[in-house]
């Protein structure tokens, strides 16, 4: 297979192990690679079959073991720890900014010092905790954010808050259930509240005004719309989907392995599969803004309780990970990143971390392995280095953390089970490089859901299912994450038997094909043949809209160049009708007029409408007439933007 640029294709493959710019780890590979010496790594050491063999050599010849085991045993956790004095300065902070009635501000300044205090081990640290959860609470029901609130409350309490027998807990209640319009439970509340206030000037008139917003609210026939995307709402309820659709099926062939096929006509807007990861990262530059468990964006965050190094959204997601991956990786965390470790890296130790033990491990990985293509005859010497030693320095972080249980000795040397993980880490290197799916999240415009928004890139998940589909510079699907679930929406026709495939990054209307080609071959170790590919179909600016013309006749499969007269009568030469292309035409220019009132519709920030206008466009272009088309390729990116909004987003 021709490789473009070789040089690419090694740096992309490196950046899949470890940064080349900042760490420690890229040194640690220049230290062994000097000692063991280039005739070593791509004679030796690359001739040595299998990769537990491969690791033993690295652990065993003298020249590698020395720097190995010389790095490896001054592995100690780094992490940031609980910071007392830090949490209390946060705090006085955030009361001050809270008697301003700056919410946004309070809100940050309490959950930071939150994240900072120290987990409740002794009466004081619940104390202080409890106390913040219930200042926190005033501000985000400031900020209107009554879920959360309603979520601080609750959590205060069970930290031995004692406020529910206050008129003030309920008049809290009743504020945030009026936010989340749950009017019902907020007459309750306020009934109850009422009735323990006494004569409590303040909660009194708290109350009174709440009872006459209540009533107004109740008699509105419509609610003031929250922002600019509540007309997307019926669409995201609507989204049931638990896996493929039934409208899938798996086929195969020797070229393209296993991929995912259309069972059943797919219409442009179905939902062709909506899957939670086997596993799944944050970049840690998103630690502090994201849910570290589900990648959620945070706003009302609760902490790990043995460092602030990371951040939940709710307790749900702080008990999962804390009693599974979180539990090893804590105390290493300021390590791992300061080694410069590349978010798949991260992604292999997860897949071990949340295991739990070497037994589920063993089971969980070796499952997701036998899906997953990793090119291990392709890799040169030099690459099975790097991602060894990886796999050898993530074997460590395991050991130090307590994973593998009590161990005897401080040696790196591996016991029998930890080289089997080791080895399956160094698997997982390799089918990861083409097997993760980034994750993302769309930054909206200051004033327009599409204008101005931008696609901010927060995390990697694997996914066991969508690793199924192959890809195409002219995708059929597009993909958008709810947190980190990943949902794949039909964006044209997909008739009965043709592959569902999407795009792993070069599409073909802002890269020429050689481009594409350079790019999928360095990343992803193959050549693409796809139908843009073969025909070398031209780049957005040089389409135009005289797209191919279906015949006319009823089940006939031949295409016409477009026409200069359309109402011109003509035979074809394969169903052999006299047949004119002048309804074919009409129909084309419908879609386009559907394409322009569509983006019309995203003007005026009326993305619901705009969706349904470009899915009738896309269907009615596809009954008639085959690509490239211009207006057609515009339509159908519009229509994967307008997708994203269903999805992951948020606001400055």
């Amino acid at each position: 297979m021709e490789d473009f640029d070789p040089g690419y294709t090694k740096k992309c493959s490196t950046i899949t192990v470890f940064s080349l710019e900042r760490g420690f780890f890229r040194e640690f590979h220049e230290s062994v690679r000097e000692s063991c010496g280039e005739e070593w790594i791509e004679c030796d050491f690359a001739k040595t079959e299998g990769g537990k063999a491969k690791l033993k050599k690295l652990l065993d010849d003298d020249a590698s073991a020395g720097p190995i085991l010389g790095t490896l045993e001054h592995v100690t956790p780094i992490f940031k720890e609980k910071d007392f004095s830090q949490a209390l300065k946060k705090r006085f902070e955030g009361d001050r900014k809270l008697l301003e009635s700056n919410f946004q501000a309070a809100r940050i300044l309490f959950s930071q010092a939150i994240i900072k205090a120290p987990y409740g081990d002794s009466e004081n640290e619940r104390k202080f905790l409890a106390e913040t959860l219930w200042k926190r609470s005033e501000a985000l029901i400031g900020l209107e954010e009554g879920e959360k609130a309603l979520q601080d409350m609750k959590y205060a309490t069970e930290m031995g808050l004692q406020v529910k027998q206050s008129p003030e807990y309920f008049w809290r209640m009743a504020k945030c259930y009026i936010q989340t319009k749950d009017f019902k439970k907020a007459r309750v509340s306020l009934a109850l509240a009422e009735k323990l206030m006494g004569s409590d000037q303040i909660i009194q008139e708290k109350v009174t005004k709440d009872k006459e917003e209540l009533e107004m609210l109740q008699n509105l026939k419509t609610l003031q719309k929250k922002d600019i995307l509540d007309d997307l709402s019926g669409k995201k309820s609507g989204q049931t989907l638990n896996g493929p659709s039934d409208k899938l099926e798996i086929a195969s062939s020797p070229s393209k392995g296993n991929f995912f096929a259309a069972s059943k006509n797919i219409n442009p807007g179905e939902d062709v599969i909506c899957e939670i990861p086997a596993a799944s990262c944050l970049l840690p530059e998103f630690f502090g803004s994201h849910c570290l468990n589900c990648q959620q964006r945070l706003v009302a965050p609760i902490s790990c309780p043995d460092c602030c190094s990371v951040a939940f959204c709710s307790q749900e997601c702080q008990k999962i990970a804390c009693s599974s991956y979180h539990r090893f990786e804590c105390r290493f965390l300021d390590l791992l990143i300061g080694s410069g470790m590349s978010i798949l890296s991260f992604i292999a130790l997860r897949l071990i971390t949340q295991s739990g033990s070497y037994e589920k491990a063993v089971e969980n990985v070796q499952s997701l392995l036998d899906s997953f293509c990793r090119h291990s005859e392709m890799r040169s010497g030099d690459d099975y280095l790097q991602r060894c030693l990886m796999s050898i320095f993530l074997m460590r972080i395991l050991q130090k953390s307590g994973f593998f249980g009590r161990r005897t000795t401080e040696s790196v040397e591996p016991t029998p089970k930890e080289l089997h993980v080791t080895e399956l880490i160094l698997k997982l290197l390799e089918g990861l490089q083409f097997n993760a799916h980034e994750i993302y999240e769309t930054l909206l415009g200051a004033q327009h859901a599409v204008i101005g928004s931008k696609i901010i890139y927060i995390g990697v998940g694997i996914y066991r299912k969508a690793s199924l589909f192959n890809h195409d510079c002219f995708p059929a699907v597009a993909r958008y994450f709810s947190g980190n679930r990943l949902i794949l929406t039909a964006l044209r026709p997909i008739p009965t038997g043709s592959p569902v495939t999407e795009n792993y990054g070069p599409v073909f209307t802002k890269q020429d094909t050689r481009q594409r080609q350079r790019n999928l071959r360095s990343r992803y170790w193959f050549h693409c043949d796809c139908l843009c590919c073969q025909e070398n179909w031209p780049k957005l600016e040089d389409l135009t809209n005289k797209s191919r013309i279906r015949c006319s006749s009823f089940q006939c499969a031949k295409v016409f160049p477009f026409p200069d007269h359309p109402e011109r009568k003509i035979k074809c030469p394969q169903c052999k009708s006299h047949v004119s292309l002048l309804d074919n035409v009409v129909k084309l220019k419908e879609a386009e007029d559907l394409y322009r009132k569509a983006a019309e519709a995203m003007d005026r920030n009326e993305i619901s409408s705009a969706i349904d206008l470009f899915e009738e466009g896309i269907q009615t272009f596809f009954s008639v007439a085959l690509p490239p088309h211009k207006d057609t390729h515009v339509a159908m990116e519009s229509l994967r933007v307008c997708y994203a909004l269903l999805g992951n987003t948020f606001m400055k």
